[in-house]
């Protein structure tokens, strides 16, 4: 029993760390600065969901075959929901760094024609889809009622984006330029198809390794339950004490090795 509590306090530890890595200490403090309805504001609908699985995995597995099962399959299931999301954030991070491309490449082409950057705005925001495209074609309207550096700062402010906020700024520094208004633009242009590039080559990377760590668990979890499935013996042992110690500390050096790799990923997604 010694070693089994000692295992089962070391997979307690891999899971915490798989769990509370992404946002690290800041997390408590953030907490107990805000207050906890300001935090439930924050909380978004995927992060909620990336903590119920390791739950429900964990009541399940306790359910049926006991508690270190139970924890080791927590661990599974949060190591796959992390990598799911790195997954899906990089491919928004293409789409997005995308689309504030095409918005300054239409600036860049609208530089040859129109007469001010408020006129450039204008003209490139309705030709630029998704969010970044709604945050263009709103801060264009807002020009009209309003100062480019106001409305340029909430187009950031909304985007959320440290590509947005160098757009951003750029125009605030073309519209108060002059006649080399369309020189920066230009630049401009170039850096936000180097960060599109950038970011895509970064999704072909991180993207199959992450899809690489979740067929991996995948395929670990489907060897050990066709395992138990087919050999009586087999089954047997896994639910002992014995089983359920190793199974856990499988699943605790997972989490051990794979919390660096994600924790990066996400790190270098900010």
């Amino acid at each position: 029993m010694g070693a089994y509590a000692a295992t089962v306090a070391a997979g307690g530890l891999a899971l915490a760390a798989v769990l509370l890595w992404p946002a690290r200490p800041r997390v408590a403090r953030r907490f107990a600065r805000r207050g906890a309805a300001a935090v439930a504001e924050r909380v978004s609908p995927g992060s909620l969901a990336r903590a119920a699985a390791p739950a429900a995995a964990f009541g399940a597995g306790t359910a049926v075959w006991g508690a270190g099962i139970g924890l080791a399959a927590a661990i599974i299931a949060a190591l796959a929901g992390w990598s799911l999301a790195i997954r899906a954030r990089s491919a928004l991070n293409v789409a997005e760094a995308t689309q504030i491309a095409q918005f300054t490449s239409g600036l860049a082409n609208q530089a040859a024609v129109a007469p001010t950057v408020v006129e450039a705005i204008k003209d490139a925001a309705p030709l630029v889809p998704g969010r970044v495209g709604q945050a263009a074609r709103t801060m264009a309207e807002e020009v009209w009622i309003g100062s480019l550096p106001e409305a340029a700062d909430r187009f950031a402010a909304t985007v959320g984006r440290p590509l947005a906020a160098m757009c951003a700024n750029v125009l605030v520094e073309a519209h108060s330029g002059g006649i080399q208004w369309a020189q920066l633009v230009h630049i401009l242009d170039t850096e936000a198809a180097e960060a599109a590039e950038t970011a895509r080559h970064f999704h072909r990377h991180v993207g199959r390794m992450m899809g690489q760590i979740v067929s991996t668990l995948v395929m670990a979890v489907g060897v050990v339950a066709i395992t138990a499935r087919l050999a009586g013996t087999a089954g047997a042992w896994l639910v002992s004490g014995d089983g359920q110690t190793i199974l856990l500390a499988a699943a605790a050096l997972l989490g051990l090795l794979h919390v660096w790799v994600l924790g990066r990923a996400q790190r270098e997604l900010r």
